[in-house]
């Protein structure tokens, strides 16, 4: 844990000494997931949290996630441990000082392939209603990785230019299980690689399918993501239809 980047994030919530403990849990827990891209955090990891300002640790941590997962739903069970749901996750944010916006920003260096997928992963999953994947050479890893870990019924949206490798084959197949929820066009003027979840938008370094391969990369988390997305959705709209 970067004991100095959760100090940073700490001091954006206001008045943070005076929270209870159930609310520090949940920042902690938002600070692990987003920041440092814990896939869960266990009270274990919540412990470390409050170890590195010297606060005191609750006397049963471990009971107070269950409360929060049972009789609160902030959390949602995985693997052992919790995530955030992500309407909390939105409250949590809203809290946050706008003088200090604490925003995704991560690089990777070559080879660091797999942790670009996790993080993709992570943000991919905690979509609640929509998707949309701007990637002028989109392949068949960006419906295999991420799309296809997704619940029926959330809407997936791909903007490219030129598909590469089985994509076509798979996204042909995939239409069949998701329908009018998945639909994928392509337009000459698309260039950039965006990756909107929700209605946060993040900026990608590299298409998907290559990103952190043998160059570096990074993915940024874009503060007037509204903007945007209505560019973006209005060359979506233009595009031509080939799934």
């Amino acid at each position: 844990m970067d004991a100095e980047k959760i100090k940073k994030f700490v001091k954006s919530i206001h008045d943070f000494d005076s929270l209870d403990k159930s609310h520090m849990i949940l920042y902690f827990g938002l600070y692990l997931q987003t920041e440092e891209n814990y896939e869960k955090f266990t009270a274990k990891a919540i412990n470390e949290c409050f170890d590195v300002f010297d606060y005191e640790k609750p006397k049963n941590t471990q009971d107070l996630l269950n409360k929060l997962h049972n009789r609160n739903g902030h959390l949602i069970p995985k693997n052992g441990g919790y995530r955030i749901k992500k309407q909390t996750a939105d409250e949590l944010r809203s809290q946050i000082s706008i003088n200090n916006p604490v925003r995704l920003e991560r690089v990777f260096k070559p080879g660091e392939m797999y942790d670009f997928y996790k993080l993709i992963q992570s943000i991919t999953m905690s979509t609640q209603k929509s998707v949309f994947i701007v990637d002028a050479y989109a392949n068949e890893d960006v419906i295999d990785l991420y799309l296809d870990k997704l619940p029926v019924g959330i809407q997936m949206y791909i903007l490219t230019d030129c598909p590469k490798g089985n994509f076509m084959n798979v996204a042909s197949k995939f239409k069949q299980k998701h329908g009018t929820n998945f639909v994928v066009k392509t337009h000459k003027s698309c260039h950039d690689r965006l990756f909107f979840s929700d209605k946060t938008c993040y900026v990608i370094g590299q298409s998907i399918d290559r990103a952190a391969n043998d160059k570096p990369t990074y993915v940024c988390e874009i503060e007037n993501g509204g903007i945007f997305r209505s560019v973006f959705q209005d060359l979506f709209n233009k595009g031509k239809t080939i799934i």
